[in-house]
């Protein structure tokens, strides 16, 4: 039960704070934050839905798999967001000698809508992993806890990020 807390807790916060990062860039409008939420949601779908054509004989090692990449891809997507703010304050400012003509401003939002797919489809494969790892030891019994604590773990990452650690690390706009 605390794993289905912590997993949930830790990819939330990935969200959070990759959400944050695009605000940041494409403005502090409540529109875009409900896209981004909106984009986790489907990638969620996305990861629930593919990881049950997909056999894992061992679904532990298969979910230290998915957290692993969850975590690579979180930081890479960290650095990848901010590479597109520094690019369009400079772009925007004149500073650049040469642009990238084929991302403009109205793609910005689309391109970085994807950060949250991909967090989201990640995400959405831990449960049903754990779910089938129980019912290989015959402990179905715990699902509707583990789907419980696992919301409660994704609700406190969201109340202890927004709340105490974007303001102790930095809240302002990039």
């Amino acid at each position: 039960i605390g794993l289905a807390f912590t997993l949930a807790f830790c990819s939330f916060s990935y969200e959070v704070v990759v959400t944050k990062l695009i605000i940041s860039v494409v403005g502090d409008d409540l529109q875009y934050q409900v896209i981004m939420i909106g984009f986790f949601l489907l990638g969620l779908g996305l990861g629930s839905f593919w990881i049950d054509f997909k056999p894992a004989k061992n679904p532990s090692r298969y979910l230290i798999n998915v957290e692993f990449y969850l975590a690579a891809i979180a930081s890479c997507l960290s650095a990848f967001i901010m590479f597109f703010a520094s690019y369009f304050e400079l772009a925007h400012r004149g500073l650049l000698e040469f642009s990238l003509p084929w991302i403009g401003i109205p793609l910005l939002p689309l391109l970085l809508g994807l950060c949250p797919i991909a967090i989201g489809v990640l995400t959405g494969m831990e449960l049903p992993l754990i779910f089938r790892k129980l019912k290989m030891n015959g402990s179905e019994k715990f699902s509707i806890q583990l789907l419980s604590v696992n919301y409660f773990g994704s609700l406190c990452a969201g109340v202890i990020c927004t709340l105490y650690l974007l303001p102790i690390f930095g809240n302002q706009r990039l």
